[in-house]
């Protein structure tokens, strides 16, 4: 009489597991590269900018009246502003700045907001046109809610202030 013998079975089910457990790290090594590259790209957040022309009755246009930025401390994000040169600032070249200035109580930025907290760069804009401004905002400590900003366009000189516009700029 034959004994039959049940080694095919185990050695089936070892296999098995063998290639589950390489399964299952090849899915971690997967999920945690993936994870890798793309929380890279959320360390900024870019906002898109108007599609409205900035204009004579509206010198200054923003994407809108709330921005939700990132509003962790040392993390930028970045918006679009459009501004409208009506000539004023002619004597100083054509140069057209924005400054900032935040409401009182506000978290994470200063009260007159330094280039570490809201860069953006001077430009030329000829007579009766518009250029749009990228603002890179970041807060140097976590805003604990929403700040009330005043952008402010000016000749990059003795020309003076053209308009002025409030945003709020609320962590995401």
């Amino acid at each position: 009489m034959r004994k039959y013998y049940k080694i095919g079975s185990l050695s089936l089910s070892v296999n098995a597991i063998v290639v589950l457990v390489l399964g299952i790290t090849m899915l971690g090594l997967g999920l945690a590269f993936t994870k890798g590259m793309f929380g890279k790209l959320a360390g900024k957040i870019e906002i898109p900018p108007p599609n409205i022309p900035a204009t004579a009755s509206e010198p200054i246009v923003l994407p809108g009246d709330d921005i939700a930025i990132n509003g962790n401390d040392g993390k930028s994000s970045i918006f679009s502003v459009n501004a409208y040169h009506d000539g004023t600032c002619s004597a100083d070249d054509n140069k057209v700045k924005l400054t900032f200035s935040a409401a009182s109580g506000c978290v994470g930025f200063a009260a007159t907001p330094t280039a570490a907290e809201l860069a953006v760069t001077t430009q030329k804009i000829p007579e009766d046109q518009f250029r749009t401004y990228k603002i890179v905002a970041t807060p140097t400590v976590a805003m604990a809610g929403s700040c009330l900003i005043s952008i402010t366009s000016e000749c990059d000189g003795a020309g003076g202030k053209l308009s002025s516009k409030q945003i709020t700029l609320k962590p995401e």
